[in-house]
């Protein structure tokens, strides 16, 4: 289930993972998987061998002792009465107590993230109070989980009491029909079926409340994922037959010719679109910049080109072209394979240098310190203790923010593709970081097709053309020097706004 489960996240929409927490998917793979790996296959085998504990002891006393069998049919119509009403309320107690602890989770994921902003901001407190209030929120289930199992518990030792005491009565007042080895042997039998009477319906009980946490797990195992293939080795993905388009043209893209074509795009079925009627034409090795207000679709349009988000009018004709070629013809590891991205947050795993660089494994160690060198990176990498195996801690907390984006300018190199995408790249970083990155693009990728999502429009204002956009549509497209000379134009608006 753990492997299922892992398949189906790492392959989850972008829409899944907008609309999920991250606290509820830890939640299923520490909670509910340690549920399902430590106490569900116990409480299993407690329960088959309690039952059969049961009847055995059962088939002994009424072979011996017919007469208890009408004295047990009440007790067991109490017993039964009692599993309902308590499996009921446990079971939802359960839930509660499963879906309380993601909140928890969540809000000391994002503390942890965000560590350094609470304490700027002087947060501690509020986010102690925030935790410890949602923490209360699944004590409150927990609690309430303990009381109605000490509710069920007075109940089950009650008639325990009760068979006890009727045994007790039945043996003193058949003692010459008995012999006193058999009537020590019913009264022993009576408490231990007792005790298994009760211990196998709180095994039954709680059976079913870890079933909550497989159905749970279940759930995730069939959240909507992209077409794309795992492989357990780095290697194994080059085996793969190429689509057609890759068999007659293995270069592609060639040029680097971009044609977005009615492109319509929603995060939520019944909400507005992001993307509204996006059409237009990026020449080969052109320079566009793109620029608007926060969410008026710049980061989506990417995303669309990466096929991260699906095309709501793909029916309507609504498609991407490189250089000739539908994105959709494509499978996602090839299309993805071919276009190189600068994100805003650069990403690093916790691995060697030479495996944050190239994941393939395919470049030579000549090709990597050439990457490095034109990246500025050379002295940096070689005052590792191991070079190009130096290992990078998780997320690259090793390095500044500026060093972890010049890792991602040199994986980008390395990659030499004909289109290169940068999602607000220098954003976070200080001035000379952006400069410096910023020549290097116009440097490296001279001949290339490159998109740039602006922070700073200055960055941009010598790019070949700059592509506006304001609530999902085409503001304005056009060389910078004919956007800035357009009286009230969004674009010399913005160059306004900068002084």
């Amino acid at each position: 289930m753990h492997h299922a489960l892992l398949h189906h996240v790492i392959k989850g929409t972008m829409r899944f993972f907008d609309t999920t927490p991250v606290g509820r998917i830890l939640n299923r793979f520490s909670n509910d998987m340690n549920t399902i790996d430590q106490n569900l296959n116990t409480t299993i085998v407690q329960f088959f061998t309690m039952l059969l504990a049961l009847l055995s002891i059962l088939a002994i006393q009424s072979s011996t002792a017919p007469m208890l069998l009408f004295l047990l049919v009440p007790v067991f119509i109490c017993y039964v009465s009692y599993q309902r009403f308590y499996g009921k309320s446990c079971r939802e107690l359960q839930r509660l107590d499963n879906i309380s602890k993601s909140p928890v989770y969540a809000h000391f994921t994002q503390t942890l993230n965000g560590l350094a902003t609470v304490r700027t901001f002087e947060m501690i407190e509020q986010s102690q109070r925030t935790q410890a209030s949602k923490i209360n929120e699944n004590t409150k289930a927990f609690l309430l989980l303990n009381l109605i199992n000490r509710w069920l518990g007075v109940r089950l030792e009650f008639l325990g009491a009760v068979v006890t005491s009727a045994v007790a009565f039945f043996v003193s007042h058949d003692h010459a029909v008995l012999s006193s080895a058999m009537a020590g042997l019913l009264l022993s039998y009576s408490q231990n079926m007792t005790s298994l009477l009760d211990w196998t319906i709180r095994c039954n009980i709680d059976m079913e409340n870890m079933m909550n946490s497989v159905e749970r797990i279940d759930e995730y195992c069939h959240v909507d994922t992209e077409p794309v293939t795992l492989f357990e080795h780095r290697h194994e993905r080059y085996t793969l037959p190429q689509s057609r388009t890759l068999q007659l043209r293995p270069h592609w893209p060639e040029h680097g010719k971009i044609d977005f074509v009615n492109i319509c795009v929603k995060y939520n079925p019944t909400g507005p679109p992001v993307l509204d009627g996006i059409t237009f034409t990026v020449k080969s090795g052109e320079k566009v910049g793109i620029c608007g207000r926060t969410g008026a679709g710049k980061s989506s349009l990417l995303l669309a080109l990466f096929r991260m988000v699906s095309f709501d009018n793909a029916e309507e004709g609504g498609n991407i072209y490189i250089d000739e070629v539908s994105t959709t013809a494509l499978t996602l590891t090839e299309l993805r394979s071919r276009i190189a991205i600068i994100p805003q947050d650069p990403v690093l795993f916790a691995a060697s240098v030479r495996f944050n660089l190239d994941p393939t494994g395919l470049a030579t160690d000549t090709e990597l310190w050439t990457a490095i060198q034109k990246s500025r990176l050379e002295s940096l990498i070689k005052c590792l203790a191991g070079g190009l195996d130096a290992e990078i801690l998780e997320g690259g907390d090793n390095f500044s923010v500026g060093e972890r984006q010049l890792i991602c300018l040199a994986r980008a190199i390395l990659r030499n593709s004909r289109i290169l995408c940068l999602d607000e790249a220098t954003a976070s970083v200080d001035h000379a970081t952006d400069e410096f990155i910023q020549t290097s693009i116009r440097k490296e990728f001279a001949n290339a097709t490159v998109l740039t999502i602006a922070h700073r429009v200055n960055t941009i204002v010598d790019y070949d053309k700059i592509l506006v956009l304001k609530q999902g549509q085409i503001a304005e497209f056009g060389p910078p020097s004919e956007l800035r000379r357009k009286p009230n134009g969004e674009f010399a608006g913005m160059l306004q706004n900068l002084g």
